[in-house]
């Protein structure tokens, strides 16, 4: 009995785990349209050093659209060497975010 029992248990036990893959997904929540607090020109204007922890430099704003809609590009300097780039909806954004970063991979060539 024991000797069954240690071969159908693992068995049953992947079974189950893959079932738990199986399972339906929730839905994505549908969330309603943010209009932007500032405008592209005013972002410019802005200094988020104090919420950011370090001096922040904004390089340059500018709208730029396709047909996906339109959007304010953001080119901003970190403290010490940090560079960031934003692309911020004015029309259409749905309260989502996605960040993607090169984190160690980015180096400096010499």
């Amino acid at each position: 009995m024991t000797r069954l029992l240690k071969t159908i248990l693992p068995i049953i036990l992947c079974a189950l785990f893959g079932l738990s893959f199986a399972t339906p997904t929730q839905a994505v929540a549908s969330l309603p349209i943010v209009l932007p607090a500032l405008t592209c020109d005013a972002l410019s204007a802005t200094d988020f050093s104090a919420a950011v922890g370090a001096k922040v430099t904004i390089n340059h704003t500018e709208m730029q659209t396709s047909a996906q809609g339109s959007w304010c590009k953001v080119s901003a300097t970190i403290a010490p060497e940090i560079g960031v780039q934003i692309a911020l909806p004015t029309q259409r954004w749905s309260q989502r975010f996605c960040r993607s970063a090169v984190a160690d991979c980015a180096g400096v060539l010499t």
